[in-house]
């Protein structure tokens, strides 16, 4: 039985929680181990659907004799850590399951006669586009047509921490050493009109005043992509949606039952008004032709179908960056996967199960 077997098998049984925090290094390899130096094990991390910054985490060092100080040896401006979290397994060894790499921003020191601390906010590696802690822009930021969307997120990264105008090679001075994890479904592919999908289909750009991460979430519009950091601190692009995974059964997590421990409760409001089975979606107008697309629910299993409620149709959406018919259907067809379904909004207390991302 592998690990992870016996991880499934013991997290249904009472078990020990085990933590991990290391500092990293520049280039994201491990500085420190600083997990005895945690103040009663106290944190929290939080994970939001969203393109952008999607992690972030509060933890409390214990700072007895002042073994963490606020000072650029130390805790400091951006310091990079990574959070692991898991279980003890029969056997007393621990199984890790990496949480996310975090920045410090915003740390607290606390000092009073019952308690020396350190208490961190993080957030993923997202500050250093959205200007939390880097990434404004003191000039235009143009990429041209025809460009890689690929290798422009790749420059993007690659960026001097010192100097953003210029690329550099060392890990040490790069924003991102970490190369981006890019969906194979975006090699080789093209769009309706014979465009290959990673190539720039117009010169965007965006102005000073803007952030790095306008311009990364300018190329997730092109590709019609999710755009973000994973658990594991690297920058994941990957559709919104596709033909080949619209319909397609996704693998089950993890079974709640009322008769196991794991779920505490359960309480679901149903929103029948945000019901939708018709989606429009306009783009831009070119040599006389609008880019579009019309998806529409007329699944006879499905309980909201056309066929079954009438016609519900979403206001359309209409924005000239999209440039193809296929661009338009991602889009059309994400919508109808997020609101082309009986509206239920769900509370599940649960203990922490640390395979779920």
């Amino acid at each position: 039985m592998t690990s992870f077997q016996q991880y499934l098998k013991k997290i249904r049984q009472p078990h020990k929680t085990a933590v991990k925090i290391t500092l990293l290094n520049a280039d994201e390899t491990e500085k420190q181990d600083i997990t005895n130096q945690m103040f009663d094990i106290s944190g929290n991390i939080s994970v939001n659907y969203q393109n952008g910054a999607r992690r972030s985490c509060t933890l409390k060092i214990n700072n007895d004799r002042n073994r963490n100080p606020i000072d650029i040896n130390h805790i400091w401006f951006g310091q990079k850590f990574k959070v692991w979290a898991g279980i003890y397994l029969d056997d007393n060894t621990p199984l890790y399951l990496p949480q996310g790499v975090f920045c410090v921003t915003n740390p607290t020191d606390t000092y009073n006669p019952s308690e020396r601390s350190v208490t961190i906010q993080g957030v993923d590696k997202w500050a250093y586009f959205d200007g939390t802690i880097a990434g404004n822009l003191s000039g235009t930021y143009q990429t041209n047509i025809g460009n890689n969307l690929f290798e422009a997120t790749r420059g993007l990264l690659r960026l001097s921490k010192y100097d953003n105008g210029i690329n550099v090679s060392d890990k040490t001075e790069m924003i991102d050493p970490l190369d981006p994890n890019l969906s194979n479904y975006y090699i080789g592919k093209f769009d309706s009109f014979g465009n290959e999908l990673l190539k720039c289909p117009y010169t965007a750009t965006v102005q000073r005043g803007g952030t790095m991460a306008d311009v990364l979430l300018e190329y997730a519009k092109i590709l019609s992509a999710s755009i973000y950091y994973d658990a594991n601190g690297r920058l994941v692009i990957e559709p919104l949606s596709s033909l080949d995974d619209f319909n397609e059964d996704k693998e089950i997590l993890w079974d709640y039952t009322i008769d196991e421990k794991e779920m505490t409760g359960l309480e679901t409001s149903y929103n029948f008004d945000k019901v939708y089975n018709d989606f429009i979606v306009l783009g831009n107008i070119a040599n006389g032709y609008q880019a579009k697309a019309r998806i529409q629910n007329h699944n006879p299993l499905s309980d909201i179908s056309i066929e079954k409620i009438g016609l519900k149709t979403k206001p359309p959406y209409e924005d000239s960056q999209y440039y193809s018919d296929s661009q338009c259907e991602a889009l059309g067809k994400e919508y109808a996967k997020q609101e082309g379904m009986l509206k239920k909004s769900i509370t599940l207390p649960s203990l922490p199960l640390y395979h779920f991302d």
